[in-house]
């Protein structure tokens, strides 16, 4: 059998891994994986934790507390993964990708911290049919 490979990242995803990996828990083995799995699945267009497989929002607030606690904790205003790991990345590089001077004013509020009530993929009522 040929040795099967991970095909090589994205420059998002890897930026991406990166900062999670720089926002890891000290001595957690398991979050080199998830700093991969999350990136990867972040690239994706639906709500992360809906990529990840899980069953809402606060189960993968709870994963990245637990796993990248510097960079969770950060997300004081509860705007959505996504959001708050690209305006991480824009802020690393020394810009904004936001045109309002505060949240509160901009038009794309919605967007970055609006709700996220949509039933998982997993859910057993979505499965019945």
């Amino acid at each position: 059998l040929e040795e099967l490979s991970e095909p090589e990242p994205e420059l998002e995803e890897e930026l991406l891994r990166r900062l999670l990996l720089a926002h890891a828990a000290p001595a957690d083995p398991a979050s080199g994986r998830l700093a991969k799995i999350i990136a990867r699945r972040a690239m994706r267009t639906d709500h992360l934790w809906r990529d990840l497989g899980l069953s809402n929002r606060a189960e993968l607030s709870r994963l990245l507390a637990r796993h990248f606690p510097a960079l969770a904790a950060g997300n004081t205003e509860n705007m959505k993964w996504k959001k708050y790991f690209y305006r991480k990345l824009c802020e690393a590089e020394g810009f904004s990708s936001c045109t309002a001077p505060s949240c509160r004013e901009c038009q794309d509020f919605e967007s970055c911290f609006g709700p996220e009530e949509v039933e998982s993929r997993l859910s057993p009522t979505r499965n019945a049919g």
